[in-house]
């Protein structure tokens, strides 16, 4: 027994001598919220749940916890099987409906009235006979059955009530397998793998791709190949050889892409399967990519490089301006020309340098050039550059002073000054 002197403060030891006090307040506590629960007409608690935990063991007489008083505080809830079957009896003969099967009453008939439990009593079953409908013998389940055969009826879907009675009797697992009975319904089992054998090797014969292993076909067809099954058949096997030939499914992907490509086809879309496959074929650095396959296609793939090339060669054809594009395609146009770059084309550089030469030109260039044809027109007396123009642009940028104007030039003001004042304004007409 632990005495003061086992712990190593009175603190400790007070906090042990208070432990019982603790408990037993826990204890009425609890107690007093299951008398509550039971005044409130509450039903009783599940065993799964704290408060039905508490009530088995304040009231069973084996727990040590047992209170006698405090049971016979709560008689409702411990009514017995006689008073459960007499209150049962009661709201039979008031006319009451069979109880929901959610509630106490259902369960508690559940159990007096089901042929498999424990408490079944065929005697009260019969005295409730409203609420229980009459049982039906194995016999006369099987008699139906029959009857249902000989009239010509479809075979019962195993959902169904005759059909789960029909699994039961003729499936050989089953606890209640009848052979004799089986046999007697041979309309309903036909011997299925023999047909449908019978069926694959009619399609195999007519050249019929082989099945989808996800279809009836393609399942049965995989039962009676594979040796690891238990359906296996080795003779059905070696009367289907072409399809025991290994596919290979990356070759006929191909080969269905490079026949909608010569049959005119469009380009297959991402979100299909054929399009998936193509990407995986002509992704460059893809593990499947294939450059000889994508080189067959070449009308599928007119690259956003092509287009390009094309439309700059249209715009020089035209002699449009190249300052027009967006920073976008300027920049792409750059890649393409320069020959240090990664999409370096000499062949699109010789066909622009044919074309518009002074889409070649780097900016100094194209800057002493517009200076000199200015400085030109000016020494010629020719009328000042239309606005909007390039030359006209070209011309204010060299003239504009302006802290921000990283273009402008002096030197040129001053030649403008000596050749043709009238182009500058007026402000800088009368600065020496």
């Amino acid at each position: 027994m632990l005495t003061q002197k086992d712990f190593e403060s009175w603190d400790l030891w007070n906090e042990f001598c208070d432990r019982p006090l603790r408990a037993s307040a826990r204890v009425a506590k609890m107690k007093k919220k299951l008398k509550r629960m039971y005044d409130d007409g509450e039903s009783r608690p599940q065993q799964n749940i704290k408060e039905g935990q508490c009530l088995k063991r304040y009231t069973d007489p084996s727990s040590s916890s047992y209170d006698l008083a405090f049971r016979e505080s709560l008689p409702k809830w411990f009514i017995f099987v006689a008073e459960k079957k007499e209150e049962l009896r009661k709201m039979y003969n008031n006319g009451e409906p069979k109880p929901h099967w959610s509630t106490r009453e259902a369960k508690n008939l559940y159990m007096y009235t089901c042929p498999g439990s424990a408490t079944y009593s065929q005697k009260f079953r019969e005295e409730l006979s409203r609420w229980c409908p009459k049982l039906i013998s194995t016999a006369e389940k099987k008699k139906k059955l029959k009857r249902m055969h000989d009239d010509g009826e479809a075979k019962p879907h195993y959902k169904s009530k005759e059909g789960q009675i029909l699994l039961a009797h003729t499936i050989p697992s089953s606890n209640g397998f009848d052979l004799v009975f089986r046999e007697s319904l041979s309309r309903w089992f036909i011997d299925s793998a023999a047909e449908m054998k019978k069926e694959l090797k009619r399609m195999h014969d007519d050249g019929e791709e082989k099945p989808h292993y996800k279809s009836k076909e393609g399942k049965s067809l995989s039962n009676y190949i594979n040796s690891s099954s238990v359906s296996f058949d080795l003779k059905f096997r070696e009367t289907v050889p072409t399809w025991l030939i290994k596919r290979n499914p990356v070759a006929e992907m191909k080969k269905k892409l490079k026949s909608m490509y010569d049959n005119g086809e469009e380009k297959p879309r991402k979100s299909t399967r054929e399009g998936q496959a193509l990407r995986r074929y002509t992704l460059k650095g893809g593990k499947c990519f294939d450059l000889e396959f994508k080189k067959s296609l070449p009308r599928w793939f007119v690259t956003l490089t092509m287009k390009r090339k094309k439309k700059f060669l249209r715009m020089a054809k035209k002699s449009e301006d190249k300052s027009n594009l967006s920073s976008n395609l300027a920049h792409s146009f750059y890649q393409y020309i320069t020959p240090g770059s990664k999409s370096y084309d000499p062949i699109f550089r010789e066909q622009i340098k044919s074309i518009r030469p002074i889409w070649l030109l780097t900016k100094l260039e194209k800057t002493k050039k517009r200076k000199r044809q200015l400085l030109k027109m000016a020494k010629n007396g020719e009328n000042k550059p239309e606005h909007g123009s390039i030359l006209a642009r070209a011309f204010y940028t060299f003239t504009y002073n302006r802290k921000t104007t990283r273009s402008y030039c002096p030197d040129f003001v001053a030649e403008i000054k000596k050749l043709a004042p009238d182009w500058l304004p007026k402000g800088q007409r009368k600065k020496k």
